[in-house]
């Protein structure tokens, strides 16, 4: 029962970012060329467990917000069917899933409502399979070394507490709680609102 920075996991870059009935005849998606042969659910059945993400905000023509896989700058397929299908892995399997959050190309810069939405999303997606981290206080913060909570759980801590699933997200300001500007005015998103997320030391 190894610590996760001992974990050597199977993982795919882009693991969003295949052909779908939807995307096929998208000429720019073919031109920069789909990453996966495989969707998500089937790299799953074969051993991922480690996915890599993308992700765009574009609304739609009712406002209502979509969060979209992307692969640069285009849009590759809606996220809420992939998290679906990761949900319905998991709970049938009870593996083990990483989620990395890396990049945010397009609707998010200057908009930190929107990374406030996406974690809402996870949230309500898969936020009771999820890991949750113990928040420390800020002294407790300056202290912490390699030997910290990150690096010394297991698998086994989580399956422990029925969790299956750990998000990593690549946004300081939303994990953190600092300020940003928007529209003149000083925005904060904190992580302690939505504490799905498993921060990583190494991150």
């Amino acid at each position: 029962n190894v610590s996760l920075r001992e974990l050597f996991l199977p993982g795919t870059h882009c693991s969003g970012c295949y052909q779908t009935r939807n995307n096929v005849g998208n000429v720019f998606l073919k031109k920069i060329g789909f990453r996966q042969s495989l969707d998500v659910w089937s790299q799953l059945v074969f051993g991922v467990r480690y996915l890599d993400f993308s992700i765009g905000y574009y609304p739609s023509h009712n406002g209502t917000r979509n969060f979209w896989i992307m692969n640069e700058h285009f849009r590759v397929a809606s996220l809420g069917p992939i998290l679906q299908d990761i949900r319905r892995f998991v709970i049938l399997s009870e593996e083990t899933v990483f989620l990395d959050f890396r990049r945010f190309p397009l609707g998010f810069h200057n908009n930190p409502e929107q990374h406030e939405a996406l974690l809402a999303l996870l949230d309500q997606e898969l936020g009771d399979l999820v890991y949750r981290r113990q928040f420390l206080a800020s002294d407790e913060v300056e202290t912490l070394d390699a030997d910290g909570e990150s690096y010394n759980l297991t698998l086994g801590d989580m399956r422990r507490e029925g969790k299956y699933i750990l998000i990593t997200y690549n946004h300081e300001a939303s994990l953190n709680g600092k300020s940003s500007e928007h529209n003149g005015q000083s925005t904060s998103v904190s992580i302690s609102d939505y504490p799905i997320v498993a921060w990583l030391l190494w991150q």
